[in-house]
């Protein structure tokens, strides 16, 4: 059996946050920046306060070996948490999801009265991005306060843990911040307007979520085969697929799957491959490849349909995204 080596940090604000860091793993803290260097890691944190009630720490580590990190909860406050990465060892767990958590392409939304993990395999090197925000907030904020069923989630319930799937844009702005180096001129307000891009896009995204009764208790056996074939749709993303179909090699009836998508990820099953297809085809476009490869590599017959879909989704045409995207790198390239 392997050993996993097991550290627990507790939060609070950014410069108790750091300390409880810096009492587990050694290292120093310097201006909000903390650093370590260790026999199981090396990385380090950079804290932000982005609000007055929301802060965000910038993580970088790479791992000589399998660890687990434990943060307890926190009860002197009402906070979430808003967890994010795009690497595929990191994997984030709490007592309600407690099998096969999501990793990558993921931003998990929870509170902080449970404990929160955070899982990394021996030779990993992930980059991760935690904001942390106090529901008071959402009674200040008119888009919080507007929304039926948000604040009833914050506010009431004990618990609560929300799947979000990583847009291109938020990709964008997640690679973003890491693209630039310690040390680097300017550093600090880069990264602060870009966390503000990327939260904003979360709760962009959280606000167009259906309006119906969130069920985040899934039972843990329905939420680790909900997640594997979340796997499954994005390995075969250029693929017929039906949600009869998964129901039936998975075991489940359609109506309980189709529920189970409403529930954890905010929209129905069609609306969800669609939105994975469209994500990925921007993510496509911004690599470079021609609009008739990304319609052969996404299943359309031919590039016309692809177009058609790709507006209606993103709103203008590939080739004018593409112009955007062109004029972003080249507008990066000199900020």
């Amino acid at each position: 059996m392997t050993n996993v080596n097991k550290f627990t940090v507790s939060i609070g604000d950014i410069t108790h946050t750091l300390k409880s860091f810096q009492n587990v793993f050694g290292g120093h803290t310097d201006n909000n920046l903390y650093t370590f260097d260790n026999s199981y890691c090396k990385g380090h944190i950079m804290a932000f306060h982005l609000l007055p009630k929301v802060e965000m720490l910038v993580h970088e580590g790479y791992f000589n070996e399998q660890i687990l990190i434990e943060r307890l909860p926190r009860t002197s406050q009402n906070c979430i948490t808003i967890a994010i990465s795009l690497n595929k060892n990191l994997k984030f767990d709490s007592e309600l999801n407690n099998s096969n958590s999501p990793s990558a392409s993921s931003v998990i939304i929870h509170n902080e009265k449970l404990p929160f993990e955070l899982k990394f395999d021996k030779g990993s090197h992930a980059q991760w991005i935690i904001f942390h925000m106090d529901v008071a907030l959402v009674e200040e904020t008119s888009a919080f306060r507007n929304h039926k069923k948000l604040p009833e989630i914050l506010f009431k319930q004990e618990a609560f843990f929300l799947i979000e799937n990583i847009t291109w844009k938020m990709e964008q702005y997640f690679q973003d911040v890491f693209k630039w180096k310690i040390g680097d001129i300017g550093i600090v307000p880069k990264i602060h307007a870009r966390g503000l891009d990327l939260l904003h896009s979360i709760f962009m995204m959280l606000f167009q979520r259906e309006q119906k009764d969130y069920e985040v208790n899934v039972h843990t056996q329905d939420f680790t085969l909900l997640m594997n074939i979340r796997d499954e749709i994005s390995a075969n993303i250029g693929n017929p697929i039906t949600i009869e179909a998964l129901a039936k090699e998975h075991c489940m009836s359609t109506s309980k799957l189709r529920k189970l998508f409403k529930n954890v990820f905010g929209m129905p099953f069609r609306d969800y491959v669609f939105t994975k297809k469209m994500e990925k085809a921007a993510s496509l476009i911004s690599e470079g490849l021609s609009m008739a490869e990304i319609a052969y590599m996404l299943g359309y017959s031919n590039p016309s349909k692809f177009s058609s879909a790709f507006q209606k989704y993103h709103g203008i045409l590939p080739i004018q995204f593409k112009s955007k995207i062109n004029a972003y790198k080249e507008y990066c390239l000199h900020s």
